[in-house]
């Protein structure tokens, strides 16, 4: 899983962990992003280690490495609908994201996450859409 690891990814203020020595480093999305953060970097964030506690099963700051499916674009989601449905779901959303992060899914310069994805296929129901909405891609991203 680490091998496609881009350091770019990681949210700005994200805090990383240096504790090598820790039991579960292995499996934490802190410490993986602190092994692969660049000498270059003249600041980063990282978790205080007065704070980590001696048992890693209790430390609070640990963040398992899991990845979750997001959908990208939006452009295909009203090909199969009439105008009177095109037109509230598109307004709905709007009203939802603003027209700037509206229009930012559109393009794919900002993926939905899976709780928006649920939130598009209820807004479908609601308007009398049994069908699921159609994305143009998905991919794999980690769970910051």
């Amino acid at each position: 899983m680490t091998s496609s690891f881009d350091y770019r990814e990681v949210p700005n203020g994200f805090a990383h962990c240096f504790r090598s020595e820790c039991s579960r480093s292995q499996q934490c999305l802190r410490h993986m992003a602190a092994t692969h953060s660049a000498a270059g970097d003249s600041y980063l964030t990282i978790v205080n280690p007065a704070q980590l506690p001696e048992d890693a099963s209790t430390c609070s700051f640990y963040r398992k490495i899991q990845k979750t499916r997001v959908a990208w674009g939006v452009k295909h989601l009203f090909d199969k609908m009439t105008c009177h449905q095109t037109y509230s779901i598109k307004q709905t959303l709007i009203s939802q994201y603003g027209r700037t992060h509206y229009y930012r899914i559109y393009r794919k310069e900002r993926y939905l996450e899976v709780w928006e994805q649920d939130y598009i296929r209820r807004l479908f129901q609601r308007f009398g859409i049994q069908e699921e909405p159609a994305y143009e891609y998905y991919t794999e991203v980690y769970k910051w």
